[in-house]
């Protein structure tokens, strides 16, 4: 997922989307630009329940919202979106996995951000309409 983020930050339309949601913002209050990106992936991720993994990359997410308003997607993609709308801004972000499955893999993803060093970690969870509440020591992606 770290590596999607990454690919999808040489996209300028990645950094492009983010300045118009947070441009009446960010110059003066971070963490508003942290709730308008929140609110953008809110309004345009209709979570879904995937039975077959398939990622959508933020930058095609972002052209598809831009097209047709909204993406379909799981707690991965949320989280890709949300990881490089805030990324592209220059608020360290990084994915939370939790709930561990017997194979190894896990049940929910989100993100994390913070402003900087001597900040800590902030979760958010686009997927949820309540506060997360997780455990702290589940494995962490930086991106």
């Amino acid at each position: 997922m770290a590596d999607l983020v990454r690919k999808s930050l040489e996209n300028p339309i990645v950094r492009t989307e983010a300045l118009s949601i947070v441009q009446t913002v960010f110059a003066q209050d971070k963490q508003g630009a942290v709730r308008g990106i929140e609110n953008y992936a809110r309004s345009h991720v209709k979570v879904i329940d995937e039975n077959d993994e398939i990622l959508i990359p933020p930058d095609k997410a972002v052209e598809t919202i831009r097209r047709q308003a909204f993406i379909w997607g799981d707690c991965d993609d949320a989280s890709m979106l949300v990881a490089a709308l805030l990324s592209s801004i220059g608020i360290a972000a990084r994915f939370k996995a939790v709930w561990p499955r017997a194979d190894g893999s896990f049940s929910h993803v989100f993100t994390e951000y913070r402003f900087g060093e001597g900040f800590g970690w902030m979760p958010l969870d686009t997927t949820i309409n309540h506060a997360p509440v997780y455990p702290s020591d589940w494995i962490a992606e930086a991106i």
